[in-house]
């Protein structure tokens, strides 16, 4: 239930008579006719987000007093969503560069200090949490959190998957989650409706797959011969090609071949990130480059 979806529905001639809640919180009322029943709506404003609230109803039912007890947790979610009621992120990205497999997404809860991130090497069909399998592979990622709904977090190498120390299999797909979370109490149990006191620590986890492609990068000078003073060459056009492991060409393959042009320095680099299936599961496979 979140924070404006409290409600009770009586009869035309039963009458709300008090509205109790274990903090002073501000409400309005309205009320609206659905097939000759009268509904009072109540709107709660103030609550502190991943709450576990105690509303009582006390209304008139002829002579009688009736009355009603329930446990509500407001939502950690940005936009109040009935279905995630966790605020976990949206819209999660992943990108490999430079040896790191980062991730940018969508800020959309109101109750992280922090994201915390696992990898699995099992992928679900449809990209379920599959955290349970996962591992974690870097720090949690700290930011002024609370404050960022709809913002676009992207810890860039502030935590990523490193593979100099990972060491995944090239070509191989794994599966990444990333969830909002908090040290200490994240939120109630959004789903705790008998209010026996269970406590989450995370968001609920987003997850999208990637596939580890082939890297590597190549540094070059050109100058002029030493004898004519081993001078910087700028604005050379250097083209390459990236060959398979018997010197072939690889087929298909648009990321094996391209140019570069010296800088002022005479200075080149070749920078390599592929993904073919002739690279795929050959991590300490030396390949040539042709120039």
């Amino acid at each position: 239930i979140s924070d404006k979806m409290l409600s009770r529905r009586v009869e035309p001639d039963n009458e709300i008579k008090t509205i109790n809640l274990s903090d002073p919180i501000k409400y309005s009322e309205s009320t609206i006719e659905v097939d000759d029943t009268a509904a009072y709506s109540y709107d709660f404003t103030d609550l502190r987000p991943g709450i576990r609230y105690e509303v009582s109803f006390s209304y008139l039912n002829g002579n009688q007093t009736e009355s009603m007890i329930f446990p509500a947790v407001t939502s950690c979610s940005c936009g109040h969503n009935n279905i995630d009621r966790t605020g976990r992120p949206e819209n999660l990205q992943i990108q490999q560069e430079g040896g790191h497999v980062m991730f940018s997404f969508t800020d959309n809860s109101v109750c992280e200090e922090a994201f915390s991130f696992t990898r699995s090497d099992y992928v679900d069909e449809f990209l379920a949490d599959v955290s349970e399998y996962g591992v974690s592979f870097t720090r949690d990622y700290y930011f002024n959190g609370g404050r960022a709904c709809g913002g676009i977090i992207e810890p860039k190498t502030g935590a990523s998957d490193n593979l100099v120390y990972s060491k995944l299999e090239v070509g191989k797909v794994y599966s990444y989650c990333a969830r909002a979370v908090r040290n200490r109490h994240y939120m109630d149990h959004p789903f705790d409706s008998d209010g026996n006191g269970r406590t989450l620590t995370s968001s609920d986890d987003t997850c999208a797959s990637h596939r580890v492609r082939w890297e590597a990068s190549v540094q070059g000078r050109i100058t002029t011969e030493p004898n004519a003073g081993s001078l910087p060459i700028k604005n050379v056009t250097i083209a390459w090609e990236l060959l398979n492991d018997n010197l072939s060409s690889i087929e298909l393959c648009q990321e094996c071949s391209g140019v570069v042009m010296t800088k002022d320095s005479g200075k080149f680099e070749i920078m390599l990130n592929v993904d073919h299936l002739s690279l795929h599961n050959k991590n300490d496979v030396d390949f040539p480059l042709k120039k």
